[in-house]
């Protein structure tokens, strides 16, 4: 996988936040076979083959899946806070596989192939289809009904879609 572009929040995953003109291989990633990437407003995600879920960027609202310095009040150390995370990490979904993933402006979307929907991030406008926090670090399942197949998911900049049927059995 290769990125290019404007990398100020560490979106390339290239280890650094610089600016980079020409196509540059994610050496991160190398060996890795990819099947689906999404890129949001200053974030990016990748899927393997193996279905793990690989995440990078401005994590200033907790958009990457990891801690972010707006939740934890100093209960955590530094070292542990995650603001910009310029190589691709693994985000853990209890360990479920990962099948799709969507980035939205700040906030992030996926899809496991227990047909379970996570969301984490902003949630300014409801985007992770919960009304308990207002920002989130921690994926967390989102409750749809026990008969909903999921189709396809898609985050787009403050809003998240989620497309599928009632009545299939999931």
């Amino acid at each position: 996988m290769e990125n290019y572009g404007f990398g100020s929040h560490g979106q390339l995953g290239l280890g650094n936040i610089g600016n980079q003109e020409t196509p540059e291989l994610v050496e991160a990633l190398n060996g890795l076979k990819i099947i689906s990437i999404s890129a949001g407003g200053w974030h990016s995600a990748a899927i393997s083959e193996s279905g793990d879920l690989y995440m990078w960027g401005w994590n200033e609202s907790g958009q990457l899946g990891f801690p972010c310095n707006k939740l934890q009040n100093g209960e955590r150390p530094k070292e542990e806070i995650e603001t910009i995370c310029c190589l691709p990490k693994i985000v853990d979904l209890d360990d479920e596989t990962v099948v799709a993933v969507s980035c939205g402006s700040r906030h992030t979307v996926a899809l496991t192939e227990n047909n379970h929907v996570w969301t984490w991030g902003w949630n300014g406008y409801s985007q992770l289809g919960r009304d308990d926090v207002s920002l989130s670090d921690k994926p967390q399942r989102i409750q749809l009904p026990k008969s909903f197949l999921t189709f396809q998911i898609k985050a787009k900049f403050w809003s998240t879609l989620v497309i599928g049927c009632l009545g299939a059995s999931a």
